[in-house]
């Protein structure tokens, strides 16, 4: 059932799913790769294609700087605004 939940994830990602890419991202940051993490949320935010929790994270890297290559505090707040929006 693992081998089969990593494929179903991988196909929901794959199709800008906003809930697929959270679970996918989450596995690439358990696997310290948060940029990874970061261009898979930053793709679904371009496609449009979004939910809170995926605004959310892509937020709580900006202000912690994970996963990019500087800080963004102003970007990351507005990102939680907007998620609060879709809650």
């Amino acid at each position: 059932a693992g081998l089969l939940g990593l494929k179903l994830i991988q196909y929901c990602a794959s199709k800008g799913n906003p809930t697929g890419v959270n679970k996918q991202a989450a596995l690439l940051e358990s696997n310290e790769d948060d940029y990874g993490a970061v261009q898979l949320y930053e793709s679904c935010v371009k496609s449009g294609r979004i939910n809170a929790l995926l605004l959310f994270n892509l937020g709580w890297s900006l202000v912690n700087g994970q996963g990019v290559d500087r800080k963004d505090v102003s970007r990351g707040i507005s990102l939680w605004k907007e998620a609060v929006s879709l809650a």
